[in-house]
């Protein structure tokens, strides 16, 4: 695989997610003008819980999907079959254990939105695997239809019912149908051939074994994403929560959809060259990827940071305001941490099925991050929270560079790396001269800090910046390329 194959791919994740992630983005305005503080930190509660159960339950068998559909691509009903009975199995499990709710240590409020989340993550995880034989079998297009249809239904269901008096439980709904629209449209395309006759017990197996660790790992990195929201909750108060929570998901969403791009195209094109060119062509991908992502990732991160504070005035609502503007700029740090080891250097482990290593990195970093909230949270507010988030994921970021580099022994864009910073220091440096608030101010922010980093990434040698450069003169019919 060539760059051009990376990038092909990645443009139209890019294309994809940005288009999904304007949608949701403009759902969690509402959202944040729709509920109070209290009610956002409740719904933001049932999410993260939902994320860890759909992590440690389901999302093994996602990844599984992932990386063993290349190799059965020819013919995948045995696969498909496996998938579908590990899946019916884990339902079956979620089911018995909400079941059990009066005997579950909830905290308080909880306890009333277990079965609307047990809808939502049913539909969350079962999209997810029809997400991921698109990823695997390299077609972004079906990739993003699914994913722009349950973002336009679940924004439009979740705030119709909200508005209508169902607070967070009608946002919660709406998602779940979100989610359930499009995987409904394929429950006959994609599964109709599944037998339970045609489950292989080999390849399960298999799965397991690549799987579990993936799952405990998960299990881990939810204390990095999610544990603070409830620690939040149970030393300071659900309004807080909410507060956090804004500037949280305003951060972590606004950097991830450009880092997701690259590693949705990324990692499938890594497993392909793999199978089909040994382990040459995918070291090669895999460094192609690395050099991707800091590309588009850091300079993104920067201009988020920089112009943080427009955005928070234009988008949430005023209670949520003050709250967001302390967390804000340590959130996005961290995401760019997490978002490197996610979206490229975990991706090592993936290729080598190796995926218990990943435990023992993660666990520090959670345990970390566990131990720093509850020092800090009485004392420096929720702002600690976020602190302990950022650092938390350069330590778990650094540990993956060291184990990835020394004992998978997979090549590092760093030299590519130092072009980027490079580069996307110049751009902060001009942003910051350029520094007003505004929505006009902050359209000329974008633009200016886009044609900084630009000219500079192109100037000191980021080859992405080079490239797509080269690519639009030839489309142009300036470069004397082939039109």
């Amino acid at each position: 695989m060539t760059d051009r194959a990376l990038w092909g791919q990645s443009a139209q994740y890019f294309v994809v997610k940005i288009a999904a992630a304007g949608v949701s983005l403009l759902g969690f305005a509402l959202f944040t003008h729709l509920l109070t503080a209290a009610e956002y930190g409740r719904y933001s509660l049932v999410i993260t819980g939902i994320g860890l159960v759909n992590l440690v339950v389901f999302n093994w068998i996602r990844l599984g999907l992932l990386r063993f559909f290349p190799a059965q691509r020819e013919n995948p009903t045995r696969l498909l079959s496996t998938v579908a009975g590990f899946f019916v199995l884990m339902m079956g499990a979620t089911l018995l254990l909400v079941a059990t709710e009066p005997l579950l240590p909830l905290p308080a409020g909880l306890s009333g939105y277990l079965w609307v989340g047990l809808l939502l993550l049913w539909a969350q995880a079962g999209l997810n695997n029809d997400l991921e034989i698109a990823r695997a079998d390299l077609e972004p297009r079906k990739y993003g239809i699914l994913t722009l249809t349950r973002a336009i239904v679940g924004v439009v269901c979740g705030y119709a019912l909200a508005w209508v008096g169902f607070g967070a439980h009608g946002v919660l709904l709406g998602l779940a149908i979100g989610y359930l629209t499009p995987s409904a449209y394929l429950a006959t395309r994609i599964w109709r051939s599944i037998r339970p006759s045609l489950v292989d017990r080999s390849l399960a197996r298999e799965m397991l074994q690549y799987g579990l660790p993936l799952s405990i790992t998960a299990s881990l990195a939810f204390i990095l994403q999610g544990s603070d929201r409830f620690m939040i909750k149970i030393l300071l108060s659900d309004g807080l929560v909410g507060q956090y929570a804004s500037g949280h998901d305003l951060g972590h969403h606004s950097l991830s959809v450009i880092a997701m791009t690259v590693g949705l195209a990324g990692t499938p094109l890594a497993i392909n060259a793999l199978e089909r060119s040994g382990w040459s062509e995918a070291r090669a991908q895999y460094r192609r990827n690395g050099a991707a992502l800091l590309a588009l990732a850091v300079p993104t991160a920067i201009g988020l940071i920089m112009t943080g504070p427009q955005l928070i005035e234009l988008l949430l609502g005023e209670e949520f305001r003050a709250g967001a503007r302390l967390v804000f700029p340590w959130i996005v740090a961290g995401v760019l941490c997490q978002s490197i080891k996610f979206y490229f250097l975990d991706s090592a482990f993936y290729l080598h099925k190796n995926t218990r290593a990943q435990i023992w990195i993660v666990l520090p970093a959670a345990s970390m991050n566990i131990v720093l909230n509850w020092a800090l949270l009485p004392r420096f507010g929720i702002q600690s929270a976020a602190w302990t988030t950022a650092a938390s994921y350069l330590l778990a970021m650094m540990l993956t560079v060291a184990y990835v580099r020394g004992r998978l022994s997979m090549p590092l864009p760093l030299a590519e790396g130092g072009r980027v910073f490079t580069a996307a220091g110049a751009m902060a440096a001009g942003l910051w001269g350029a520094a007003q608030s505004g929505l006009d101010a902050l359209w000329i922010q974008v633009t200016l800090g886009v044609v900084l980093y630009a000219l500079v990434g192109w100037l000191v040698g980021v080859a992405e910046i080079r490239s797509l450069i080269a690519s639009l003169r030839v489309r142009s019919g300036l470069g004397g390329g082939a039109r």
